[in-house]
């Protein structure tokens, strides 16, 4: 009995010593400096309080073919883009939920690309630790620790004037010589990826946003095969589905000239061009507000002379 007793205070004396260290660890802001991890993604924890109306999660396409600011200048929508690099569904479920602590968005967008990263069954033991136990997902900031991370509270204050896109000019010319053959076949969704999908729908519905499924244009990663999986279970679970791949006529991108990777993702040049296409879905399921005459969204305006002098599309021939 006296073992046991010792044992548990000995877990209950690390548990309390692990949440004090976490609350230095945790960073106490959303910039680099401070040890964020994907700071322009975690941009949106600065935003106010009910401001963004899409939220879109994913990988690496995520952040290249939508542009937030097109969205805005056109239609006034407000948008942030969370993906990051390789995100596997565990951690966009994860983002979704963290995003809904802070904001209300009426859309959110699933990139499709994730669904075929493979996702490992201690991805939700890792979040929900980090969650509890900062500590562990940022124990290397031990190098990096000042004065605010003891005795100040966490406050988020950096915005991203970009919301999260990646902005990229870079020309390397896709081949598209096979680039969606069609074919009846299905390319399988594994089930623990599945499962994550069927959550995020579920969490949306309880929170009165509508999710919707998006496959950008890439010619690399993406098949009629994947889209006939993708479109499948998008069907059984009452998703919106958007192939951007599907429909390259009306999208039409010049794989010569906008693509940056060979065709992984899209530039500039190719993200107006699928961000025009979205925008246009968007507003007809007219369930979005137009901010632009708000003067409590006056800073997505300046985001936006920032973005316009940083894009300067006449002089770059764009």
């Amino acid at each position: 009995m006296k073992n046991i007793v010792k044992s548990v205070f000995f877990v209950l004396l690390l548990f309390i010593i692990l949440i004090v260290l976490s609350n230095i660890f945790k960073p106490k802001n959303n910039t680099k400096e401070y040890g964020m991890h994907y700071p322009k993604a975690n941009g949106i924890l600065a935003e106010k309080a009910n401001t963004i109306d899409i939220v879109v999660v994913g990988d690496s396409e995520s952040y290249r073919a939508i542009i937030p600011m097109k969205l805005w200048k056109d239609y006034g929508f407000t948008t942030y883009l969370c993906g990051t690099p390789e995100q596997r569904l565990a951690d966009s479920y994860a983002f979704v939920r963290k995003i809904f602590k802070n904001q209300k968005p009426k859309v959110v967008i699933l990139e499709a690309d994730n669904f075929y990263i493979d996702s490992k069954l201690v991805d939700p033991i890792k979040n929900c630790i980090y969650q509890i136990l900062p500590i562990i997902e940022y124990h290397d900031r031990w190098k990096n620790l000042n004065n605010d991370d003891f005795f100040k509270n966490v406050k988020y204050t950096e915005i991203q004037d970009m919301k999260g896109y990646e902005y990229s000019t870079d020309v390397e010319p896709a081949d598209d010589t096979n680039y969606m053959i069609y074919t009846d076949e299905e390319e399988n969704i594994e089930k623990l990826n599945e499962i994550y999908i069927k959550l995020i729908n579920k969490y949306c519905k309880e929170h009165d946003a509508k999710l919707i499924i998006v496959a950008v244009p890439q010619t690399e990663d993406w098949s009629y095969a994947k889209h006939n999986a993708v479109k499948k279970l998008a069907d059984e679970e009452e998703i919106d589905f958007i192939d951007m791949n599907v429909i390259r006529e009306q999208i039409g991108i010049d794989w010569d000239n906008e693509t940056s990777d060979k065709g992984v993702h899209v530039n500039y040049r190719g993200g107006k061009k699928s961000t025009k296409y979205l925008g246009e879905y968007l507003q007809k399921l007219d369930i979005l507000e137009d901010h632009r005459e708000d003067g409590n969204y006056r800073e997505w305006n300046g985001a936006l002379k920032k973005f316009e002098k940083l894009t300067d599309d006449d002089n770059q021939g764009i």
